[in-house]
């Protein structure tokens, strides 16, 4: 019998947050997307194909979020490429969402590409716009790791 939370549901969150992490690690081959489909007590649960375009660097850095209203909210970066970047946000963001990001020494306007709900938080993809490319000669964030890739030694 499948082990139960407080509320009495199957913990296939938690579950599928592992194997979400176990994907980011061994990434499908290049311009191949991967979904794994996952049965957890007789419900089924999909994971989102890969929607990166490039080379992710993993980072952890607070930045400011600021909507067009000027309003703005803290997140945490938590990795970035050419042409997006990965957050954790505490609230929802609307996919399609025109926004600023912003750290000391980087700035740039983001489209949200998508909105994930995680166990504590969202996990949020944002589009670079207007052009703009990210290089870690442009700016680099705090705790900032380039993961291996395969073949790496």
């Amino acid at each position: 019998m499948a082990r139960r939370d407080a509320r009495g549901s199957a913990p296939a969150a938690g579950i599928i947050e592992s194997i979400a992490a176990a994907e980011n690690a061994f990434p499908p081959p290049r311009g191949q997307r991967r979904t794994v489909e996952i049965i957890v007590a007789g419900t089924a649960a999909r994971l989102q194909p890969e929607r990166r375009s490039g080379e992710r660097w993993w980072c952890s850095h607070l930045v400011e979020l600021i909507g067009p209203a000027g309003n703005s909210v803290a997140v945490n970066l938590e990795n970035i490429g050419p042409g997006g970047a990965g957050i954790a946000s505490d609230a929802p963001l609307d996919a399609g969402a025109r926004l600023r990001i912003r750290a000391v020494g980087f700035e740039a306007d983001v489209t949200v590409a998508f909105c994930n709900v995680r166990e504590n938080d969202f996990a949020v993809g944002l589009r670079f716009e207007n052009g703009f490319r990210w290089s870690p000669e442009i700016w680099t964030p705090d705790h900032f790791y380039r993961p291996p890739r395969r073949g790496d030694s």
